[in-house]
This record gives C-alpha cells, sequence and structure tokens, in this order.
C-alpha cells in the first residue's frame, strides 16, 4: 500500500493557552507525507503567536491568518483551498478530542478502498465518558443525530467528529458548497 501524502487542516479560535503543540510536532514528524496547516481564525488570544513559534519548528507546518472570523466550516475551506498538494486533504479538531492516532485509520481506509472519496470519524458513546455541553445544544445535537442515524443507518453517538480526510480531488468539488459565516 502507498503511503498516500495528507494535508491536514486544524481551525483555531482562541486555542493559544490549550493547543497541544508537542502533539502535533509528534505526529507531523513520524512520517514525511504528513503536513499540517493550522488556520487562525481571527483568534482574540496569542494563538497567533503560537501557531508561528510552531510553524518555526517544523517545515511541513504551515499556519494561515484569517483577518476576520469565519467560523469552522470557513476557516476549514480557507485552509483546504490553500496550496493543498497532496494526495488527501483533512480536517482535525485542536482540542484533539480524536487523537491524532486515529488519521492513520483515515488514510488507511481511503488507501484500501480507491473508489472512496472521503473517510470520516464518528464518536460512539463509551461507558464513562463525558461530553460537556449547554442543554440547548445537547437537546438540539440529539435530534440532529438522532435523525442523521436513523436516515443514515448508523449507531453513532455525534457524527459532527472532527476528524476528516478526503481525496484532494473530491474536496475540490466539494469545496464551493461549503461555508462559514461571513464567507
Amino acid at each position: 500500500m502507498r503511503d498516500l501524502s495528507l494535508t491536514l487542516v486544524v481551525p483555531c479560535y482562541n486555542e493559544g493557552t490549550r493547543l497541544d503543540t508537542s502533539a502535533f510536532l509528534e505526529w507531523v514528524s513520524a512520517r514525511s507525507s504528513r503536513h499540517l496547516r493550522f488556520v487562525d481564525d481571527a483568534s482574540l488570544d496569542q494563538t497567533a503567536a503560537v501557531l508561528d513559534h510552531l510553524r518555526a519548528q517544523h517545515s511541513r507546518i504551515a499556519v494561515l491568518h484569517l483577518s476576520r472570523n469565519h467560523g469552522k466550516a470557513g476557516a476549514v475551506r480557507a485552509g483546504i483551498l490553500h496550496d493543498s498538494a497532496t494526495d488527501l486533504v483533512g480536517f482535525w479538531d485542536a482540542d484533539l478530542a480524536t487523537p491524532l492516532t486515529e488519521v492513520d485509520r483515515l488514510i488507511e481506509v481511503l488507501a484500501n478502498n480507491p473508489d472512496l472519496q472521503c473517510a470520516a470519524g464518528i464518536r460512539v458513546m463509551r461507558l464513562g465518558a463525558r461530553i460537556e455541553r449547554s442543554f440547548i445544544r445537547h437537546v438540539l445535537s440529539r435530534v440532529f443525530v438522532t435523525v442523521a442515524s436513523s436516515l443514515l443507518k448508523l449507531h453513532a453517538y455525534d457524527t459532527q467528529c472532527g476528524a476528516k480526510a478526503f481525496r484532494t480531488a473530491a474536496w475540490r468539488r466539494v469545496a464551493p458548497r461549503v461555508t462559514g459565516k461571513n464567507v
């Protein structure tokens, strides 16, 4: 199996104090086919400085600074459309709610299934795990997940997991339809 190259976009908004920079450095350093592109979505804290320091530590780390906040979808779109020359593009939540060790599982699915255009992580409910959110967000999320799970016949607790990978050519066909606030 060929090692597919991947640009992983990490949208960041006010992540300066909680970004696990060592985990990202370790991940990108493990294989030459890995690239990281952080998108600072006009953060109001020290995120820009943290990301610039991280970029200076590795040649396959890039940082895109947005001048105004675009929201997560807009930041992901901007990051992926910015010179993605790898076989695959993807995005990952900055808080590493899904560990970076799972990236290879998505790549493997795409490598072993050439007809697939996308691989997406989903969260399953684990005994003892807690997902904390406001009551209204929890209710709206549960309604959405129940409908999506029923339609797709999936047994997923959280379909909005921020762990996705696409073939770059497929993403370029989808990208014009992805919007974020103020895009």
